[in-house]
């Protein structure tokens, strides 16, 4: 009876927080502070390997001083910061930094939207993502960041790349095509940075940005409209018009993250990719392809028939695996794979990473 009543009890209490979230999330006033208190698409922000770069004192004090505070408050308990996600939704809402904020990192600057909290995971992936295209690109050679957000990926492909190479960015959010551009030009690199959102037509179309981070920022409405959001009308061009003729030294890589759009893009890049077949860094996100109406099998096919064959896991960069093998593989889980050009046959790559 005692472990009944218990049991029940624990019921009440699991009840009476369900009905909460609903009140919350039912007023569009109070949705914020649902999203702060539960879960929405920010909340992975907030773990403690992506907030690891706050207990860096030479990061912290370049930024303004309520988000010294929310650092102080993060780092003040050893596990997942509770109430991080609340204290930075009141920050933005009641201290609006309306400038871009430059934040050095090591001897490298990247321009943040401190109102997007996307910028928590920009340091971390600085690092991440300059180690795993060092056994991809060097001096000299080429990077395109399609869906470039903050610009971490081409801020780190920049550093590589050095000045004589090449760099094209593609970002439709303007407030974040502006940081880019401002990084960039800390960069010492040639570079494009394109204002518009790439597919398989010239139109224009909402852009859907959930407020709780903006790289969940796409076309669909079911992958990005989920939650508490705004929405932009941007261009779509096809990248065979917007980089026809481009010459692009040495070896070519590509960042493809555009939420659901990936098979457009090819679809409307089919010239530009035949002619230079870069290695891809893709994104298969199978929400946003559901969301697209896009199956995982049409994207591979498409890959296959534009002249690729392997692919590599990004967080284990061998053995290498065949495209054609992944026909059948129902897509289960976010992904990220290198899809290998033609500057990379197996044994280029082996030789790198050895």
């Amino acid at each position: 009876m005692h472990h009944k009543n218990r049991g029940e009890h624990k019921g009440q209490k699991l009840a009476r927080s369900s009905s909460w979230r609903n009140i919350l999330s039912a007023f569009p006033g109070l949705r914020w502070l649902h999203e702060g208190l539960f879960e929405s698409p920010g909340s992975w922000l907030f773990k403690r390997d992506t907030l690891a770069w706050l207990q860096r004192p030479d990061y912290v004090r370049q930024l303004p001083t309520p988000y010294q505070f929310f650092a102080r408050f993060c780092i003040a308990q050893d596990c997942e910061p509770v109430g991080a996600q609340l204290l930075l939704n009141t920050i933005t809402a009641g201290w609006r930094v309306t400038e871009l904020w430059p934040l050095s990192i090591d001897d490298r600057v990247v321009y943040l939207d401190l109102q997007d909290p996307r910028f928590l995971v920009i340091p971390s992936e600085l690092h991440r993502w300059t180690k795993l295209f060092a056994s991809f690109i060097g001096p000299g050679d080429s990077f395109l960041d399609i869906g470039a957000n903050h610009g971490t990926c081409s801020v780190a492909a920049a550093s590589l790349i050095g000045s004589s190479g090449k760099l094209i960015a593609v970002e439709p959010q303007p407030r974040l095509a502006a940081a880019v551009r401002l990084s960039l030009e800390k960069s010492g690199t040639s570079f494009e940075v394109h204002q518009l959102a790439f597919g398989d037509n010239e139109s224009e179309a909402d852009l859907f940005i959930p407020l709780a981070s903006s790289g969940s920022a796409g076309l669909f409405e079911g992958a990005s409209a989920i939650s508490r959001h705004k929405s932009e009308r941007v261009p779509i061009r096809r990248a065979d018009d917007v980089l026809k003729d481009r010459v692009l030294p040495g070896r070519v890589l590509m960042k493809l993250d555009i939420e659901g759009s990936e098979l457009r893009f090819l679809r409307g890049a089919r010239n530009f990719v035949r002619q230079h077949q870069p290695s891809i860094l893709l994104e298969l996100n199978p929400r946003s392809m559901h969301a697209a109406g896009v199956r995982h099998c049409d994207l591979i096919e498409t890959l296959i028939e534009l002249g690729y064959e392997q692919f590599l896991p990004a967080e284990k960069l061998h053995p290498p695996g065949l495209l054609r093998n992944q026909l059948d593989r129902p897509a289960t889980k976010q992904e990220d794979w290198i899809i290998l050009g033609r500057d990379y046959a197996t044994r280029t790559l082996q030789a790198s990473l050895d």
